[in-house]
């Protein structure tokens, strides 16, 4: 079997539609089903459509890429530091593609970068973030009514390529505030700072897959391999 996988994936979480309140009601909406393709990849054509963008592995233990810029909408690009020295021999490099996590989760000063940027184009936003992390604590969200996704910035991370360039890959405000998350009628914010006492390393996960096809390939590339990332041709959120 080729050293490869793939996933095609939805949202970042479940889908709480109105009604659904057994699991297996949960299980069967289009928002919640996703796929996984254990050594196979781009031929799976019906998965996915339009080309891929690649990003290079650095570390193949947790999937290690290098982050190199975050951009808040039309925004000036956020250069992103490296990985501090001292901690390079044990984390490899500045970002992690973890399909594990359900956040976002940026580098102490690329956060603050990032909810400077967002205060800039509205004032009210660095709150609203703050109180759904807040709320999130307690196993809740915010409703409905207070986010709109359609006024806040896509965001942009710009990666590093296997030919060495930048790709470039969009999240869509709407998949880093979900609506319906979990439960019916709230959203939930993905954007999270680093964490205490974790290195200067920024955690890319869900918010990044949704609404992607994507194949870990860890037999191309001539090194470590690959992450390839194409739009999933299934029902997004």
């Amino acid at each position: 079997m080729p050293n490869r996988f793939a996933l095609s994936v939805g949202r970042a979480v479940a889908h709480a539609r109105e009604g659904a309140a057994t699991t297996h009601q949960r299980a069967v909406d289009p928002l919640n089903r996703g796929t996984l393709v254990l050594g196979g990849g781009s031929e799976q054509q019906h998965l996915y459509r339009g080309g891929f963008q690649d990003v290079r592995i650095l570390h193949d233990l947790y999937y290690n890429a290098n982050l190199r810029w975050l951009r808040v909408g039309d925004d000036d690009p956020i250069p992103v530091p490296a990985l501090a020295p001292a901690d390079a021999a044990t984390h490899y490099s500045n970002a992690l593609l973890d399909s594990g996590s359900s956040f976002l989760v940026f580098e102490a000063g690329t956060w603050q970068a990032l909810l400077a940027s967002l205060g800039r184009r509205n004032p009210s936003f660095p709150g609203l973030v703050d109180k759904a992390q807040r709320a999130l604590a307690s196993g809740a969200g915010l409703p409905e009514a207070d986010v709109d996704p359609r006024h806040w910035p896509d965001l942009h991370l710009g990666l590093e390529a296997p030919d060495g360039r930048d790709t470039t890959l969009r999240i869509p405000a709407s998949h880093y505030w979900p609506g319906n998350a979990l439960r019916t009628g709230q959203r939930l914010c993905l954007l999270m700072g680093q964490l205490p006492h974790f290195p200067r390393q920024s955690i890319l996960g869900l918010p990044l897959f949704a609404g992607r096809y994507a194949v870990f390939d860890r037999s191309a590339g001539g090194g470590l391999g690959v992450v390839r990332f194409a739009a999933r041709s299934e029902p997004g959120p």
